[in-house]
């Protein structure tokens, strides 16, 4: 993802983030103020309603009044008359006043006169009331539906006594009543008898119940007014609700009063909230593409420009161009510091290429002093060492004997340490190339080994080879190379090894033929190997990975000396008192020779238990279709139509009685072994 891309969401996304927090804040904010004000409202209308039936209840009482207080009620209450109550107390009066009950009363609580009508203005038995008439009534009993009910004392009509007893009025709370308390209110009423809620008004009831635990009321008039428990419901979008109990005459809660109304202030909010959100999405939109635009000129456009010209400074390798970014912030120095970098890196890049001229030169010059000096030392060592070599063969005397090998020996000592320099130059100067000739690898492991016959056995030393059966008897690669690996291993290992034995073993397995690359990972260029002849090309077969062990019980490496090894001019034992020679190429060579065989060398070993120098190489078996007589070397002796391999040893060389067995393991050897 770009920067530009990355920029824009990071901006956009900030922002638009911020925006969707502003909105919420806002949203909780506004919307929680207007259900503040729309309960508050609500409440007032429940309110209102609790008022406009207290209204009603003193209308009643008036009416109740202006009976209780007329000179022939308290006349009638004296002398009972029944032209007072056919007069006063029709059926048509008892409807004109609304009423649904109308007692008189004596002092004693005997009911002197009754008449009632039910919900449908029929007439029918007054019940009986619940209450014990010793003090005027005003409120709501519970009948067959809830009444409103008053009794006031019969006086004469100049409020004097003594008492004669009580005219008690009752109007039902129907539906009639409940519709003109809406009518006045503006509101729609529902009232349910607590002993008949629906269950979707179970909790209201017990949440107004609960909130009256806490706030004791000292009498039915106090029950009504505004303090009485609320609770305050929207039921959708458009309407919201408050519920309020209604106490009867003894003070208990006998009615649930729901008000509903509309939600003209939560719509209102929601038009807000909406013109809100609308508004800061247009500037939270405003805002992103003003910073985007900033950006992209302040700081975008010049660190694409910044990137265009390193890319093309990496792409092309000129350090000769320079950049000029406008400006005295960050960017602008970023830029003149990546000039005077460039600067210093041409400069530098001068320099280097100065000093690798001088080096290459000095190399290849180094590279011709060793060659030339290591030709010019081994052409008269060769000498020395032949002509000390025909003494050995014509002297007699046993000292003038002793000294010539000596002779002998230092010489060989000196011309091994002038050919390991030599190969060592040619290794890093990439001149070693390799042949591609084939040969019998059990002759090369015994030609090897028969090198070492004298040495082992002046130190008692056992010399065995196995080779495995699968290791293919003729192979094509490089005999001279591998035989001075091995060479160099085994002399290794009769140096340190005092006592027990050495052995060779020789594994192989079939792999797949690798690309030709012969790279050597520590060089740059292509290990050069001698391509194969033709006649040679046609001769190869499978391919296989041959694996080398050569193992001694020797003295062993202590693991501390190990990294040491395969560094050039490098041994174990760095120290000057150190009591085995070399020149530490050995090992070296070693590695890159296996390396040219696209193989490896590595060690094992332990102290006082010796060690296994492994190495491995790529090469391909010659089938034995083709094999031994039409492989055989101009150097290979041939004896009665069979290649056969004589040990070069002159007759001073012979080895002496009592010499150890050489043991030579040949896959013919497996086969008879069984």
């Amino acid at each position: 993802m770009k920067l530009r891309q990355k920029t824009l969401l990071i901006v956009g996304g900030a922002l638009m983030s911020l925006t969707a927090v502003l909105y919420a804040t806002s949203f909780a904010i506004v919307l929680n103020r207007y259900q503040q004000v729309e309960e508050q409202e609500m409440r007032l209308n429940v309110i209102r309603t609790l008022e406009a039936l207290q209204n009603e209840l003193e209308t009643l009482q008036v009416t109740s009044t202006d009976y209780s207080a007329w000179d022939d009620t308290y006349d009638f209450m004296e002398t009972p008359s029944q032209e007072y109550l056919v007069s006063n107390y029709t059926y048509l009066t008892i409807v004109q006043l609304q009423l649904n009950l109308l007692l008189l009363v004596s002092s004693n609580g005997r009911v002197v006169f009754s008449k009632a009508l039910n919900m449908k203005q029929q007439e029918v038995s007054a019940p009986q009331l619940p209450v014990i008439l010793d003090h005027p009534i005003q409120g709501i009993i519970l009948l067959d539906h809830p009444m409103l009910v008053v009794a006031t004392p019969i006086l004469t009509s100049d409020n004097k006594g003594p008492q004669k007893g009580w005219v008690v009025m009752g109007r039902y709370l129907d539906s009639t009543a409940v519709n003109k308390l809406a009518k006045l209110t503006q509101l729609s009423l529902n009232i349910y008898d607590l002993k008949q809620l629906p269950p979707d008004l179970q909790p209201i009831w017990t949440h107004l119940k609960n909130q009256n635990r806490h706030a004791p009321q000292s009498n039915a008039k106090e029950s009504q007014n505004a303090q009485n428990a609320m609770v305050i419901q929207p039921l959708n979008d458009q309407a919201i609700a408050g519920y309020t109990l209604v106490n009867n005459i003894e003070g208990q809660p006998a009615l649930l009063l729901q008000i509903q109304g509309p939600r003209p202030i939560y719509q209102q909010a929601q038009v807000s909230l909406q013109f809100l959100a609308v508004s800061l999405l247009v500037v939270g939109l405003g805002l992103t593409i003003t910073v985007l635009v900033l950006l992209e000129k302040v700081v975008l456009s010049r660190l694409t420009q910044l990137h265009t010209f390193v890319s093309s400074v990496s792409a092309d390798g000129d350090l000769s161009v320079r950049i000029e970014i406008p400006g005295q912030d960050e960017l602008a120095q970023f830029g003149n510091t990546m000039n005077t970098m460039l600067t210093t890196l041409q400069q530098t890049q001068e320099d280097l290429q100065q000093a690798r001229i001088a080096a290459e030169v000095a190399n290849h010059a180094k590279s011709e002093f060793l060659a030339t000096m290591s030709h010019e030392i081994r052409t008269p060592m060769n000498a020395v060492i032949g002509l000390t070599a025909v003494l050995l063969n014509t002297a007699t005397d046993g000292q003038q004997r002793e000294l010539l090998a000596t002779i002998h020996s230092s010489g060989e000592s000196l011309l091994t340490i002038i050919n390991d320099i030599l190969d060592f130059s040619k290794i890093e100067s990439g001149e070693m190339t390799l042949e591609a000739h084939p040969f019998e690898l059990s002759r090369c492991v015994q030609e090897c080994l028969n090198l070492f016959v004298r040495q082992a056995a002046e130190k008692g030393l056992t010399l065995t080879s196995e080779i495995d059966p699968l290791v293919p008897t003729w192979i094509m690669g490089d005999r001279i190379r591998l035989r001075q690996i091995l060479v160099n291993l085994l002399n290794n290992a009769i140096k340190f090894t005092p006592t027990g034995e050495i052995a060779i073993t020789v594994n192989a397995r079939p792999i797949q033929p690798p690309p030709f690359n012969n790279r050597d990972e520590t060089a740059a260029e292509p290990v050069p190997q001698e391509p194969l002849l033709e006649a040679d090309r046609k001769l190869t077969g499978e391919t296989y990975e041959l694996k080398f062990a050569v193992r001694d019980t020797g003295i062993g490496i202590p693991l501390e000396q190990m990294p040491r090894l395969f560094k050039p001019f490098s041994q174990g034992d760095a120290s000057t008192t150190r009591k085995y020679g070399g020149t530490g190429l050995g090992l070296v060579i070693c590695q890159r020779l296996c390396d040219l065989m696209q193989g490896r060398i590595w060690v094992e070993s332990q102290v006082g238990n010796g060690s296994t120098f492994w190495f491995t190489m790529v090469t391909s078996a010659i089938p034995d279709s083709l094999m031994p007589t039409q492989l055989v070397r101009p150097t290979d002796r041939v004896r009665d139509g069979k290649t056969a391999m004589t040990p070069n040893l002159t007759p001073q060389q012979t080895p002496p009685a009592g010499l150890p067995t050489l043991c030579l393991l040949t896959p013919q050897d497996f086969g008879r072994r069984g």
